[in-house]
């Protein structure tokens, strides 16, 4: 711990700063040093010797810095003894940013932590091996980019050296292709696949290797004890001998079995009984270094386990419960300096146990045969008995299997005569629902360009559409009014044509005998209808049957068109001589009530609308039949976005070509999908 100074190029040394500073790093283009120490921070200007910046909030016990440039400015990383790692972010255009990473939940030790530059990538070194930082961009980006929040960054183990994990690194050197690593006091160089050679150098004992220089040949070690140099040259003389070793003795049942000399004798494997298969292996070795000794690695063939077992300096190998075989064990050592011996072999075999043995197997197949053939000799006397039983029961299933069909084709007559029946009746009730619909002369005769695309779910349907004719004889000019209008009854089928018909004949009452012209009195009057006609109550248990209807009423002389809706819209698609937006015809959408026609917890008279047309005006009255059917490529609704679009679209067309394009359309939405629901579409063009 000692003060700043700094060294001119005539070799002139000056003292820039008495405070007791622990780390120094270099900004270049910024010219200016970044010291760091336990009374604070401080950042000199190179060029002029000054303090351009000092906080005394920023105090550590700093152990080791490095700076990295990018496009933003410069990252600093500071190392501490233990307060874990800080992070400084120098922007020009920005203030100074300052992070702490400390402790477990950053994947960081309570303990020293000293930053290194290799590469462009920083490396952090610890009691226990290299960090690196993993930054948020780099966790969002194995997220997927898919996280919302922000994330902080942490620290994760690398695996370099690749043979050195979980080591104490206390120096690092990298400049191009030189890698040095100072490892638990020595001394290794790194090759190009990120492995320590094998063979660690260790300079005469000056304690813990802090600091690394290297040049073309020769490497400065600074240590806790003294300043070492070491000749490149003469480092990389490999003059250490293999290690040996040998098999000492073979120990069955603690017992000596075998000793060295009859080892070496054998020239065939080892045999040895089922029951004795636990086996110990005794080395010996006379190689000691600093009282380090050798380090034993084992494999053993014909196992589970194909790969060498984890260093040892054991001279023991324990080998228990072993299964029948064939085996080979291979034996290696490595000293100190990693320098690996010759391999050795033991082969022996396990004998399987008697009722495993080849005449115990001849014994359980003669037994398994005498076995089968048992079976074989009864189950076939069994048979036999079951078989006349069998014959007797079928007689009488037989009888009754034909009983049961005559009877199945009694049934089956009298359901299709009842189905007949029923089916007649379904058609009449059609035939009948047809005649109380508006006739297509009567609507062509005040709409030459009009049409009705009327789609049964059923024989039978809940949808309908009216119309009628309301003239005044009365007026000096003859004028009439036309009243249509689209409905769709509660269900389809014969409940949905019960509740069409009521529909239809009250509809006649109110506009034909009432003489009620205006669309919202007419549905206010409906809904009164179907109300007192139902029993229908606001009570939960009451059935709330009822219909969506869209009627509109046109002047046919002003051409002015009142209309009202309950909970189905009208479409007004405006004619091309109209003036629209982009010379393209407009659909202008009118909102109905939010209310059906039968009872509501909120009942409000339903709203009248008043519109102007033109000619050249098409109008749309629908249900929601067409809008909500199922199909195409995913089987989801058709929608009225789509359904606005292609009236928009053929808007141009003839009611009766837009019909053909509509019904051709759904079909080939609907695809395999059946009709869920009954579809009517009216349109007339002004």
């Amino acid at each position: 711990m000692g003060s700043i100074w700094k060294i001119e190029p005539s070799k002139a040394i000056k003292q820039l700063s008495k405070e007791p500073y622990l780390s120094l790093v270099r900004l270049p283009e910024l010219h200016q040093w970044l010291a760091l120490g336990t009374n604070g921070s401080a950042m000199f200007d190179e060029t002029n010797n000054k303090v351009v910046w000092q906080s005394a909030d920023l105090k550590m016990d700093a152990y080791g810095a490095v700076a990295i440039k990018d496009n933003r400015g410069y990252e600093v990383w500071v190392g501490t003894k233990n307060q874990g790692v800080f992070q400084f972010i120098f922007n020009q255009n920005k203030p100074l940013q300052t992070i702490q990473y400390r402790g477990i939940e950053d994947g960081l030790p309570d303990d020293w932590i000293s930053p290194y530059l290799c590469n462009g990538k920083v490396y952090f070194a610890t009691p226990n091996g290299f960090l690196r930082f993993i930054s948020p961009d780099e966790i969002n980006k194995m997220a997927g980019n898919n996280l919302d929040n922000e994330v902080r960054g942490y620290f994760d183990v690398v695996n370099f050296p690749k043979n050195k994990k979980d080591k104490s690194i206390t120096a690092f050197y990298c400049y191009q292709k030189k890698v040095f690593v100072a490892i638990e006091n020595y001394l290794y160089f790194i090759g190009k696949d990120s492995i320590a050679n094998h063979r660690g150098f260790k300079t005469i004992d000056l304690g813990r290797l802090n600091c690394l220089y290297v040049n073309d040949d020769e490497i400065w070690l600074g240590a806790d004890d003294g300043l070492a140099r070491v000749d490149l040259a003469k480092l990389n003389v490999d003059t250490s001998p293999k290690p040996t070793f040998t098999i000492n003795s073979i120990e069955i049942a603690n017992d000596s079995v075998l000793g060295y000399f009859a080892i070496h004798r054998l020239s065939k494997p080892l045999v040895f009984p089922y029951n004795l298969n636990t086996i110990k292996i005794n080395l010996s070795s006379l190689y000691i270094d600093n009282h380090i000794t050798l380090q034993y690695s084992w494999l053993l063939k014909c196992s589970n386990d194909e790969t060498f077992s984890s260093w040892d300096s054991n001279p023991q190998i324990l080998l228990t419960n072993l299964k029948e075989g064939d085996y080979t064990l291979i034996i290696r050592a490595k000293n100190a300096n990693d320098v690996l011996s010759k391999e050795q072999c033991l082969r022996f075999k396990i004998l399987p146990p008697w009722y495993r043995s080849w005449w115990a197997y001849m014994i359980y197949v003669a037994f398994a045969i005498f076995f089968i053939y048992l079976i074989i000799y009864f189950n076939s006397r069994r048979l036999v008995a079951k078989n006349k039983k069998l014959e007797e029961i079928v007689k009488i299933r037989t009888q009754e299997v034909v009983e049961q069909k005559e009877e199945i084709e009694h049934q089956k007559t009298t359901i299709e005569h009842i189905l007949k029946d029923l089916n007649d009746s379904i058609s009449y009730a059609q035939r009948i629902q047809e005649v109380l619909l508006p006739s297509r002369e009567m609507i062509e005769s005040m709409f030459h360009d009009s049409m009705v695309l009327y789609k049964p779910r059923n024989i039978v349907s809940g949808d309908f559409y009216w119309a009628a004719i309301i003239s005044f004889p009365n007026s000096q000019t003859e004028n009439k009014l036309v009243i249509i209008a689209v409905a769709d009854c509660t269900g389809h089928g014969v409940p949905g044509a019960f509740m069409s018909m009521l529909g239809i004949s009250f509809l006649n009452d109110i506009v034909k005998k009432k003489e009620i012209t205006q669309p919202s009195e007419i549905l206010n009057m409906l809904r009164a209808y179907i109300i007192e006609a139902l029993k229908q109550s606001i009570d939960s248990g009451s059935q709330k049957d009822g219909m969506d209807i869209s009627m509109l009423t046109v002047n046919m002389k002003t051409l002015e068109c009142q209309w009202a809706g309950a909970n189905n819209p009208l479409y007004i698609v405006k004619g091309a001589d109209t003036d629209t937006e982009n010379g393209l015809n407009k659909l202008i959408e009118i909102k109905p009530d939010k209310m059906p026609i039968a009872i509501y917890p909120v009942m409000e008279p339903f709203t009248n609308h008043t519109i102007q047309l033109e000619k050249g005006d098409a109008l749309f009255l629908f249900s929601d039949g067409y809008a909500d059917q199922f199909g195409g490529p995913k089987g989801k609704k058709f929608m009225y976005k789509s359904f606005k679009e292609l009236l928009i679209q053929h808007s141009d067309k003839k009611m009766n070509e837009l019909k053909d394009i509509l019904d051709n359309t759904i079909i080939d939405w609907m695809k395999n999908e059946e009709q869920n629901d009954d579809i009517t579409v009216l349109g007339i063009k002004i």
